[in-house]
């Protein structure tokens, strides 16, 4: 069947269909350092004009660290192409826009000065080239003579049962790069089934935006698609056409492959890395491309299924893997007092091995090819698991933090002088893949997730100056510095006769060994009730409130707290267990401000007390958002729960536009495709 049965309209639909889904899962933030930087650029191009990144201001303790380098002249640059922050700039213009309804500058050092409404529209930037690649492997399937089920079928499997799926969410530039190349080789096809020229101006166009859209990466595609080229025209040319055709592709292949500087790259590869590197990316527990994304098993266990007809794909493609393989599997970098090269195969904490995702779209297609060709039997048993696997590894990926996939592990060791890091011993023993990790942590959330928002029969929230649960073998603690502020509910048909804590007073360090004393305030009213907790002892304090001073409704509780004999003990008091009228409250509840500079104060009429006024250093504030960030999952409309200084009505109006767009796509895209 051809393509054109298909109409525009559908693949419109089906388009927002997609982003609206893919858009459901984001994060809401941008949680890479390259995501960061590249969001730097977008920012200084917006509003200074200017294609610069923010300074390195990390050693001294004003931003983040990122990998921006100073130029001769003095300015700061992202390393790499400006692609990927140009797509980012209409998510800094809405952003901007939301600013000025509340008044609010954006902040000057970003992002250790949080923007939450930056970091929330940027964090959609990934889903519309998700999107985007979709359609072009519906229409790359149909152009391989696949049925529009089946090419319906690859463009979703390919987006959500492999790592494609996790990369939309994540600020990598790596989606643009990837949607891009399958665009160029897709309109490479096109130009050789029907010799339009503009398909062969459009895989022009679309290849520099792939220059443009990461770093030098873009060399690695081009002599598969050299290949791909050959294989698809030279047949079909007589004698001139086809010299002409091979001075062109030697002349391109010498213009972009930097011949000289890759014989002098090939000359340094050190065969242990490459190997190591290359079965990591393969075959290792914790990185191989087969386990993130399971479908690709299929090209090993029916590879003999291929028919001949798909002898350009399969040689380009599979020229490809073999280049991408060699390349990252040998790649190394230097790193300033190291003795050697360090690897850098595995791609860092990120969800897979995210260099060999380029490798996903194009195996994809083969291996619905080979789908096509095999039993019902043979998709019921094994095609239908692995793509079910797929789909399930993916939603580990994009529901949990893949920052937590190395929580508890030392970051290195050495042999000898050759330093071995988590994210290489980790992939290597399979009690510490990330796979197993993940789903262990998913499970936990799982659990936990009612505790996180459950405040219980008088609407307990701990809303400011608590610190985040603390899990230990006896319970879940929470801890206070100086100050704990609560807020409750009465209801008329059950008044409060009592207010009780069991605390523990622990020193943060062995030398301290002060008192702990505790006093409070409800609804302003002082307390007379005081209580002296030893250092390293349990102790209670204990609330008969006054008459007339609890409210029905909400009501405001402080919890201060002291040191005999100092104004600054290294200690916490913890919260062990609190109850009202005898009924245990839960501790585990989630209530904190974002304190997103400027922004935050402007969107609530709750005054910040601790975060945000006592403490109002940026890296702890920083550290309060990572906590919360690890501790639940990974979606914006769900993480936004927690934040009581957000506009929560804005965020609830954009989420159900969210799903309503999901349904209304969903069901027009279903109808056109009826239809066709």
């Amino acid at each position: 069947m051809k393509d054109t049965k298909l109409s525009w309209k559908f693949f419109f639909f089906y388009f927002f269909f997609l982003f609206s889904v893919l858009s459901f899962f984001s994060s809401g933030l941008i949680e890479s350092e390259d995501g960061l930087l590249y969001l730097t650029v977008a920012r200084n191009l917006y509003y200074n004009h200017q294609a610069t990144s923010a300074p390195y201001e990390f050693n001294e303790g004003k931003n983040v660290h990122m990998n921006s380098v100073k130029q001769p002249d003095g300015t700061w640059r992202a390393p790499g192409g400006l692609g990927y922050s140009i797509v980012m700039v209409p998510a800094v213009a809405i952003s901007d826009l939301v600013h000025t309804y509340y008044g609010a500058p954006p902040p000057t050092r970003f992002p250790l000065e949080s923007d939450w409404s930056v970091l929330l529209f940027a964090s959609f930037t990934n889903s519309f080239f998700a999107a985007l690649l979709g359609i072009i492997m519906l229409k790359y399937g149909l152009t391989l003579k696949l049925s529009h089920k089946m090419s319906l079928l690859l463009s979703l499997a390919t987006v959500f049962a492999t790592n494609i799926f996790p990369l939309s969410k994540f600020g990598f530039a790596h989606m643009p790069f990837i949607t891009f190349t399958m665009c160029t080789f897709y309109c490479v096809k096109r130009y050789a089934q029907t010799e339009h020229l503009r398909y062969l101006l459009f895989s022009l166009i679309s290849y520099l935006v792939v220059i443009f859209s990461y770093n030098e990466s873009y060399i690695l595609p081009i002599p598969a698609l050299l290949l791909y080229i050959v294989l698809l025209l030279y047949p079909k040319y007589h004698s001139v056409k086809r010299v002409l055709l091979g001075i062109l592709l030697c002349f391109s292949f010498l213009l972009f492959w930097k011949i000289k500087s890759i014989i002098s790259a090939v000359s340094q590869i050190q065969p242990k890395i490459l190997f190591e590197g290359a079965y990591g990316l393969l075959f290792s527990p914790g990185k191989s491309i087969f386990l993130y994304s399971p479908p690709l098993v299929l090209l090993i266990i029916f590879w003999h299924r291929i028919q001949k007809r798909l002898l350009p794909e399969v040689l380009s493609f599979l020229f490809l893997f073999a280049i991408y393989v060699f390349s990252y599997g040998s790649a190394t970098i230097s790193i300033p007092g190291a003795q050697e090269l360090r690897p850098i195969w595995y791609g860092g904490a990120v969800w897979g091995p995210r260099y060999m995702a380029m490798l996903i779209p194009p195996l994809m297609l083969i291996i619905f090819h080979i789908i096509t060709r095999l039993s019902s039997l043979q998709k019921k048993f094994i095609v239908t698991p692995v793509f079910v696997l797929g789909a399930l590894i993916q939603l580990l990926g994009v529901a949990v933090p893949y920052q937590v996939q190395y929580r508890g592990l030392p970051y290195h060791f050495f042999i000898d002088t050759t330093e071995i890091t988590r994210y290489e011993y980790a992939s290597f023993i399979p009690r510490y893949s990330p796979i197993i990790t993940m789903t262990r942590d998913f499970l936990v959330k799982i659990h936990d997730f009612p505790k996180t928002i459950d405040h219980g029969l008088y609407g307990v929230r701990f809303y400011d100056g608590f610190e985040t649960p603390l899990r230990t073998g006896i319970g879940v603690f929470r801890g206070i510095k100086s100050v704990g502020h609560l807020s409750f509910t009465q209801k008329a048909e059950n008044p409060i006769q009592s207010i009780s804590f069991l605390l523990y007073n622990n020193p943060d360090e062995p030398t301290s060994m002060y008192s702990a004393q505790i006093s409070g305030s409800l609804n302003t009213h002082i307390l007379s009730d005081v209580s002296v907790i030893p250092v390293s002892k349990d102790g209670s304090f204990s609330i008969t409130p006054p008459a007339g001073i609890i409210q029905n409704g909400m009501n405001l509780l402080d919890v201060r707290v002291t040191y005999v004999g100092t104004s600054s003990a290294q200690n916490t008091l913890y919260v062990k267990k609190m109850t009202i009228n005898n009924n245990s409250v839960n501790l585990q509840s989630l209530d904190y401000p974002d304190v997103s500079t400027l922004l935050g104060e402007k969107t609530t009429s709750i005054p910040y007390q601790y975060w945000g006024k006592t403490v109002t250093d940026p890296w702890q504030l920083w550290n309060l958002r990572a906590r919360i960030y690890e501790e639940t999952f990974d979606f914006w409309w769900l993480k936004n729960v927690y934040y009581w200084d957000k506009p929560q009505t804005f965020l609830s109006v954009l989420f159900l536009i969210n799903i309503a767009s999901m349904i209304f796509f969903f069901k027009k895209t279903r109808y056109l495709y009826k239809k066709k």
